[in-house]
């Protein structure tokens, strides 16, 4: 005969953490004004990050979200290091 040995594990709990709720910056179904925004001379009119409305494309040195993306005809993107852990809120550059 064989012997059976039963072994029960014990499950481990993570420790918890603060829970954190992300900013929901883009909204659907999208609302757009009726007409599009009239963006300053060498302001590039671009489509949000929702993929939704027609914005003027934030500059450097503007604060940008996933929402509020920056002039990419100028070579400029969101750097969010300065909002370290949260990644969120980012300036221009």
């Amino acid at each position: 005969a064989i012997a059976q040995t039963s072994t029960t594990m014990t499950p481990t709990v993570a420790a918890t953490t603060e829970a954190y709720t992300r900013t929901q910056y883009c909204k659907w179904p999208c609302e757009c004004p009726k007409s599009p925004p009239r963006c300053s001379v060498g302001v590039s009119l671009v489509t949000d990050g929702c993929d939704c409305c027609k914005m003027c494309a934030k500059q450097r040195g503007e604060t940008c979200t996933e929402a509020d993306t920056c002039d990419f005809h100028r070579g400029l993107y969101c750097d969010y290091s300065g909002d370290r852990p949260r990644y969120e809120i980012g300036v221009c550059a």
